[in-house]
């Protein structure tokens, strides 16, 4: 089959064994100098990203589901649950701090981003009613802030 002017490859492993081999390799990799700069998730997902791209590896598959609903929640609380009781809350907390600035960031901009596209879509643009877009704005907002 050819897509454009490349051929599409006739191999791709199951979607399970990709994603378990990309975190092998991320977890391998990181011992570079190169790869030390980003986190093994990040390296994952720019492998994943890669073998996806390169028709190595499917676009959409349940194994992706399970992982989004299932091993993700469990690895997020498994690096939450990680640090040692002998820690003390100070030093939870300057570990914390990072990633809780990130988020706050992250919120703030989401916030900014919609409050900019209901005014874009009702006032300049006038696509919306402002109450759908209103929903609209709320529903981003929900979606990538936790809601």
């Amino acid at each position: 089959e050819m897509v454009g002017s490349l051929p599409l490859l006739s191999f791709a492993p199951p979607p399970a064994a990709s994603l378990l081999g990309a975190s092998a390799c991320a977890c391998i990799a990181r011992r570079s100098p190169i790869a030390r700069a980003l986190s093994p998730p990040m390296l994952t997902f720019l492998t994943t990203l890669t073998l996806s791209n390169a028709g190595l590896m499917p676009a959409a598959a349940p194994a992706y589901g399970i992982c989004a609903s299932r091993a993700l929640p469990l690895a997020v609380a498994t690096a939450l649950l990680s640090s040692t009781p002998e820690a003390g809350t100070s030093d939870r907390l300057s570990a914390a701090a990072p990633t809780l600035c990130a988020f706050c960031v992250g919120a703030i901009g989401t916030v900014a981003g919609s409050l900019v596209m209901h005014t874009a879509t009702t006032r300049w643009m006038r696509l919306w009613p402002p109450s759908e877009a209103a929903c609209a704005a709320g529903c981003l907002c929900a979606t990538y802030i936790g809601g």
